[in-house]
């Protein structure tokens, strides 16, 4: 066949696909010039060839544009999502568009997708994840964006690439996070959700990354109120258990009676499923006395019953006669309160 022929038969193709075939008969061409191939050897080798291109498949680039054609098959959004990559999700998750946000938000339920179960990708995300919450005003962004970056968080100490000495970032440095997350949720200015929200991010990274500002969360706990305090109480308790830091019983001490029977429940709740005394066993409270002493007062006193029962968990872990006596006036009381209203 005849090179001219070839040629025509390719002319209907696509400019890529025509430019490719260009480019190899230009090179057949130099290389049976090189050679001094026969002209009958040159004719086969390049039908052969353009039947060979004739025949691959079209490689299609994802388009950010596909998204919404996904939407609804959560597999097929995270393959898209996973070979658009975190930057060009996360660009369309801040660029304005027309379409009311739409977009932005399915961008970041991809973006969540995708890194969930793989920690290079989730590494890449949680940082500019940070600052898209830190940044947005809008309220349906803000949700999307909280909800990306509790699922990620996760993922950052999950894998065992993510333990390996050599590779602390799982193909991104978030050394920085753990402050990162803990300065958002100091910032006064910012929704009470999101700075929960960045400390329920920062407690679900390792412990090792963060325990070094157990001094900073306490004095957070000691000025916010709820639900702020709540999860702030909720980092201390984890870095009770896993890093033995006192903190936590620190704060039992303290004057607030509602912020030291607070901080008592978080400490408590974790003995509370320890397994009971065997009958005939004599009873020995696994709560420490200073803070069993504490609870006992807050217990029966004259606060109000919802904060009282806050001490439930620590007499109940004491598994002492005189903490079980005082369940029941607290039961009693409960009762008593339902009744007057």
């Amino acid at each position: 066949m005849p090179v001219s022929s070839i040629v025509e038969i390719t002319s209907p193709l696509p400019n890529l696909r025509r430019s490719s075939l260009d480019r190899c008969l230009y090179v057949a061409l130099a290389c049976a010039k090189m050679d001094k191939t026969p002209p009958g050897a040159l004719s086969i080798m390049l039908t052969l060839q353009t039947l060979v291109l004739l025949l691959l498949p079209e490689v299609v680039m994802p388009r950010p544009t596909d998204l919404p054609s996904v939407a609804s098959d959560v597999v097929e959004l995270e393959r898209l999502a996973t070979r658009l990559g975190p930057t060009r999700l996360l660009k369309l998750a801040t660029r304005p568009t027309a379409d009311k946000g739409r977009t932005a938000l399915l961008a970041l339920k991809a973006l969540a997708l995708s890194g969930e179960h793989n920690p290079e990708l989730a590494a890449q995300s949680v940082l500019p994840l940070s600052e898209l919450l830190e940044q947005t005003s809008d309220e349906r962004i803000r949700q999307a964006a909280s909800d990306a970056l509790l699922r990620l968080s996760p993922v950052l100490g999950r894998s065992l690439r993510c333990e390996e000495a050599d590779d602390s970032g799982c193909g991104a440095d978030v050394t920085v996070l753990p402050l990162r997350l803990l300065t958002m949720a100091e910032k006064s200015s910012l929704p009470i959700l999101t700075r929960s929200v960045a400390v329920s991010a920062l407690l679900s990274l390792p412990v090792s990354g963060w325990q070094a500002q157990a001094p900073r969360l306490m004095a957070l706990a000691q000025r916010e109120p709820a639900p702020l305090r709540t999860t702030v109480l909720a980092a201390l308790s984890v870095l009770h258990q896993q890093a033995s830091r006192a903190e936590l019983l620190t704060l039992v001490s303290q004057p607030d009676d509602a912020l030291a029977v607070a901080a008592s429940q978080e400490l408590c709740w974790p003995l509370t499923l320890a397994k009971p005394s065997k009958p005939g066993v004599t009873a020995q409270s696994v709560v420490p006395t200073v803070v069993l002493s504490r609870v006992r007062a807050i217990a029966a006193g004259t606060l109000p019953i919802a904060v009282r029962l806050l001490a439930v968990d620590c007499l109940r872990a004491s598994q002492l006669p005189e903490d079980r006596a005082l369940l029941t006036q607290l039961a009693t009381a409960v009762k008593a309160a339902k009744t007057r209203k």
